[in-house]
């Protein structure tokens, strides 16, 4: 867009801005004065920092004696800067100010004309003090023109005129004088390059467009600014929606975490200057024609463009309402900021006249955001991610102090979009909950963290979750974010997890003495035939005495060295939690030997180099580790192995610590490993018992594995436990079958069982899972076997906008009865993938078949097509089916159905990686006239197979 010329003030250098590091300060001119403007603003080569807009970020010290030496990070500010002495660094370590006689900036790089200083260092290395410190200088200025607008607003015009002054002043430096650093190349800033996520580094100015929309409205409420500073201000917005803030949400495609706050900014700018206008620069570089959007075409393209809200909503939540970024933080974080765009268009009306740029867009009058749909589920369903503390889930990054508004449900709670069940038992202080994932971990922010186990009881965490790493060290990818190793999981042949999203629930049940998962999950290690685990919390959540615990059985086929990895962590507050153990002699490993050495095949920078200061020992028994947690009551996280065989032990110490920096934070985690080692096709059922409780008040007694006959290809592990309230007998297998356990007079037909007795061996209640028959005794207990049958049509309530559409309706040949509606369903896709889904509604019809309604929409994502080919059999997609699918639940687009108009379509396989070009499996007629129209993608087609899993309950009943 071209500009007008500018109304920033003439550049007049005072001693200051040439001083050498001289202690002594020259006397500025008044704060917010021309002259002050002058030396704060000055129309040169200025270089912002590399994250964030504090002038102290990132910034290393060029003398070679200090500890601080060229060491710069994203939480180390080691240079410090003041405004009264704006041209001047000080190093917070040896206090050596920059640039000096013996640090001179005595050599320059001419970049567009633009003359930027720096002083090299004996080894070669830049350093650019002078033009960071003009950026230092601008954001100082920034903070103040806001402050003086707010003395504006409140009726002190000559603050007002500063403010002005000041931020015209910006808007030149702004627009023609800013630079980025990336690596050792000084490079403009704005389209098409850099006018995203590193722009001004993270958070950067891509939600300006706000905040100076905020400060024009309170300059002309003041009534200061003139015609020609009412036009240059709006140029300057426009250039900066232009050229960052909506030419960003064209590049993200309208996903993404930052997207709410772009078009916040783009709204709320579009509301203060209604006589804007800007061009779409993304759409004149692909399309090649000139595209210029008014204050209502910008509003109406956040909202309902092809990247508007729609988008975001369908492709970038799945359909229980959870974002694509598997943590609670950034869930929070992207719907927030979607809520706060909504609210900026809440009562707008379009202008008289108006004639949207789009046809298919609608005029807005009085608008109002709905409640309903996918809005309405990403918000509700965040008060489910808490743990009883009121403190979210600290799974992958996700800040673990965070607190929330709840302490969460009750009850036990299935989270398909991320693979993630809460198993609870209990309220208050002595609740329970045991989190188990198989999500995704294919974005940025999730963890390679595929079947970990977090345990929290009596009030705190216990088997713990680092959660958002703390850190910009290389240990931050190598541990938190990109090691298996820091979670509590199965490491294989000493290697590290795969990023994938292929994991599926197996069962799940919230019984009243019970709650069990199995999830299994191939993708972090796809040459293994079995990789799952089950875990039941044992508990009745209506009486605080009853015994609670888990039964943890992790399942591995395949390869020839499996490690179960567990650790436990106190609260930041009292010491790091100390392990103790109890049927296992060890002794000390070589001194210097991390895990890393001790690990045949496995490699650096996978997580086992962090585990060292080891002891081990060697176990065919049952043992004990007990972590003392400490805090008020003196806890202890309390582990019964049950080994199958005879397993090595390592307990090491790693990095522990989840906020501060790693360079200043030694606090360490003791990590408890337990391999397993053989031929390969190694199977292995890691079997544990879990306990928490108070020093000196343990309930569980004993626990053992019973031997099993039967269901030879379940691989079933049985587990009694004792305890002061009788014993429990747990039966796990990975297929159901039949199967008895020796010695017991118990037997089951299915996949899960817990069979409890009171202490004088009678039953008193058992819970049975996707099972025919349980047997204790004389005591049997029958059920009608799971359902099984196939989807006959494409799923109902489908529709090509997150606001008008339903739960899924499948029609399938099998008569299911109505007992049925709360339980879980299984399907089986054509395209190989699984997926679990709760009964809503049951509907039968006269032909045995029935209909059923689902507990979520059945959409993958909601796009629009660019084009068809000329035979109508392939497609490209603008949305909805991305080229590389990094924000999709799916790996491989082949064997989707998409809804077309009227028209149901599978993908064949998709062309040219790169492009969003699919083949179809028959032609669409009319191509001609389908561009442009939307579709629906989902998994669910004719042919998927479907099981009905049941979950039984027998109770004694009282004399």
């Amino acid at each position: 867009m071209m500009m007008k010329p500018s109304l920033a003030l003439p550049l007049v250098v005072c001693a200051s801005s040439l001083a050498l590091g001289a202690d002594a300060t020259t006397e500025l001119p008044a704060a917010g004065s021309r002259a002050w403007i002058s030396v704060f603003l000055e129309c040169r080569g200025t270089l912002h920092t590399r994250h964030g807009r504090q002038p102290g970020g990132f910034i290393a010290c060029a003398n070679p004696e200090c500890p601080r030496y060229n060491d710069s990070g994203r939480h180390g500010k080691y240079l410090a800067w003041d405004p009264a002495r704006p041209d001047q660094w000080r190093c917070s370590e040896c206090q050596t100010v920059f640039p000096s006689s013996r640090y001179p900036e005595n050599r320059s790089e001419q970049v567009d004309g633009q003359r930027f200083e720096y002083h090299e260092d004996p080894a070669g290395k830049r350093h650019y003090f002078t033009p960071i410190a003009r950026w230092a200088k601008a954001w100082h200025a920034i903070r103040l023109a806001g402050t003086l607008a707010g003395n504006g607003a409140r009726g002190d015009k000559q603050a007002a005129r500063s403010a002005a002054d000041i931020v015209l002043a910006f808007a030149d430096v702004y627009q023609h004088h800013i630079y980025n650093l990336h690596g050792s190349r000084i490079r403009k800033v704005g389209f098409p390059g850099r006018c995203n996520w590193g722009r001004f580094g993270i958070f950067g100015d891509y939600d300006w467009a706000p905040k100076f929309s905020e400060i024009y409205r309170k300059l002309d409420a003041a009534g200061i600014l003139t015609t020609a500073q009412e036009q240059a201000y709006q140029e300057f917005i426009e250039h900066m929606l232009e050229q960052v803030s909506f030419v960003f949400t064209r590049q993200l495609q309208g996903r993404g975490n930052p997207i709410g706050q772009l078009w916040y900014g783009c709204i709320t700018a579009a509301r203060t200057f209604p006589n804007l206008a800007i061009h779409d620069l993304v759409h004149e570089e692909q399309i090649g024609e000139e595209r210029i959007l008014t204050a209502p075409d910008l509003i109406h393209e956040c909202v309902e463009g092809i990247h508007g809200v729609n988008n975001l909503l369908a492709n970038y939540f799945h359909a229980d309402g959870l974002c694509y970024e598997r943590t609670p933080a950034y869930h929070s974080m992207t719907v927030a900021l979607l809520g706060r765009a909504l609210d900026a268009l809440e009562g707008y009306t379009d202008p008289p006249g108006y004639r949207p740029l789009d046809p298919g867009w609608k005029r807005f009058d009085s608008f109002t955001a709905p409640e309903m749909g996918t809005i309405a589920r990403t918000r509700r369903i965040q008060d489910d991610l808490v743990l009883p503390n009121s403190r979210r889930m600290p799974i992958c990054d996700s800040q673990h102090w965070i607190t929330a508004a709840s302490a969460g449900p009750s009850t036990s709670t299935l989270h398909h979009g991320w693979g993630l069940a809460a198993l609870r038992c209990g309220a208050g202080p002595q609740s329970a909950v045991a989190l188990v994932s198989c999500g995704s971990s294919t974005d940025g922010h999730t963890h390679l963290d595929h079947l970990n186990l977090l345990y929290y009881s009596l009030g705190q965490e216990l088997v713990t979750d680092i959660g958002y790493p703390a850190s910009a060290d290389p240990v931050q990818k190598t541990w938190w974010r990109g090691s298996a190793a820091s979670h509590n999981t199965v490491f294989v042949d000493g290697r590290n997890q795969r990023r994938s999203s292929k994991g599926d629930v197996v069962v799940f049940a919230d019984t009243p003495t019970s709650q069990i998962v199995q999830m299994r999950d191939l993708g972090p290690y796809p040459t293994l035939t079995d990789y799952r685990r089950t875990v039941v919390l044992v508990g009745q959540p209506d009486d605080a005495n009853a015994p609670r615990y888990l039964v943890d059985v992790f399942h591995v086929a395949g390869g020839s060295m499996h490690d179960y990895l567990l650790h436990a962590q106190a609260r930041e507050d009292v010491s790091p939690a100390v392990l103790a153990v109890e049927g296992l002699r060890l002794q000390a490993a070589e001194a210097s030997a991390s895990l890393l050495d001790l690990t045949p095949g496995a490699r650096e920078r996978e997580g086992y180099e962090h585990i060292t200061d080891l002891r081990t020992g060697q176990v065919t028994q049952p043992w004990e580790a007990r972590w003392n947690a400490g805090g008020e009551r003196n806890l202890v996280l309390r582990l019964i192995r049950l080994p199958q065989s005879s397993e090595t032990v390592f307990v090491g110490q790693a990095p522990g610590h989840r906020k501060g920096s790693i360079r200043t934070n030694t606090r360490k985690l003791t990590k408890l490993i337990c391999r397993r080692q053989g031929q390969e096709n190694l199977r292995s059922a890691f079997t544990s018992v879990i306990e928490a409780h108070p020093n000196g008040q343990r309930q569980i007694t004993g626990a053992a594995r019973c031997e099993t006959q039967g269901n030879e290809e379940g691989d079933v592990v049985a587990v009694e436990v004792t305890h002061d309230r009788g014993r429990d007998l747990i039966i796990v297998a990975c297929e159901p079958g039949l199967v008895s356990v020796s010695g017991r007079g118990v037997a089951l037909d299915g996949r899960v069982a817990v069979v409890s007795f009171d202490p004088d061996g009678a039953l008193l209640h058992a819970v049975m899972v996707e099972a025919r028959q349980l047997t204790v005794g004389g005591t049997r207990i029958d059920r009608a076997a799971p359902l099984s049958g196939n989807v006959l049509t494409h799923p109902g309530g489908v529709a090509t906008s997150v606001l008008t559409e339903h739960n899924a309706v499948i029609s399938v040949d099998m008569a299911v009865p109505q007992s049925a509606v709360g339980r879980m369903m299984r399907m089986q896709h054509r395209d190989g993938s699984r997926s679990t889904w709760t009964i809503e509604k049951v509907m039968p019809s006269d032909n045995g078949h029935c209909q059923i309604t689902l507990d979520r929409p059945a959409r993958l994502g909601i796009g629009r097509l660019g084009s068809v080919s000329d035979d109508g059999s392939v497609l490209t997609a603008v949305t909805g089916l991305e080229p590389r699918a990094q924000y999709s639940r799916t790996e491989d687009y082949a064997g989707l159905w998409l809804l077309i108009g009227d028209q149901w379509r599978r993908i064949v396989s998709r062309l040219d990686g790169d492009e969003a070009r699919f083949v179809l499996d028959s032609p669409l007629p009319g191509p001609d006239s389908l561009v442009g129209v939307p579709f629906v993608v989902t998994r669910i087609g004719p042919g998927d197979s479907v099981t009905v899993l049941n979950v039984a309950c027998w109770q004694r009943r009282a004399l």
